[in-house]
């Protein structure tokens, strides 16, 4: 990446960064005041709820590939800040109050989850499309 480029990346990155993180948040915000919300003490989706080990294991490695993602394969600033804030936001519930609020059903799982977590959804399948289908030089459109 040329130097010229750089702003833009980081400014692309924290722009994506920031709305993942603060529109999660202020939707955790009001719906937690409204209706009902489950603090979830699993990964997205509920799963490994409890299971600390396994979570632990699963949170370094995808902090391990967003770092890789993040220096190794710059093409994907917008994605991989919607990873960072949606990570972001649901490591700050989890701080704040022992577990994520979950709230969006899913239907025909039977089970609920956040902004945050179609956030982090999003952005992982953004770059696995773009690395799997487009190869890894192209540019995130």
């Amino acid at each position: 990446m040329t130097s010229s480029k750089r702003p833009f990346y980081r400014l692309v990155v924290f722009s994506s960064f920031l709305f993942a993180l603060l529109s999660d948040q202020v939707l955790k915000l009001f719906v937690s005041q409204r209706v009902p919300v489950t603090i979830n003490t699993g990964i997205s989706f509920g799963w490994l709820s409890g299971n600390v080990v396994v979570l632990g294991l699963i949170v370094i490695y995808i902090a391990f590939f967003e770092f890789s993602c993040r220096y190794w394969h710059k093409p994907y600033p917008f994605a991989s800040g919607l990873v960072l804030g949606g990570a972001l936001s649901n490591i700050i519930d989890r701080i704040v109050i022992g577990g994520v609020r979950d709230f969006l059903p899913v239907p025909f799982l039977g089970i609920q989850n956040n902004l945050a977590d179609w956030w982090i959804v999003l952005g992982l399948a953004w770059i696995l499309y773009q690395t799997t289908f487009r190869g890894t030089k192209q540019t995130e459109s």
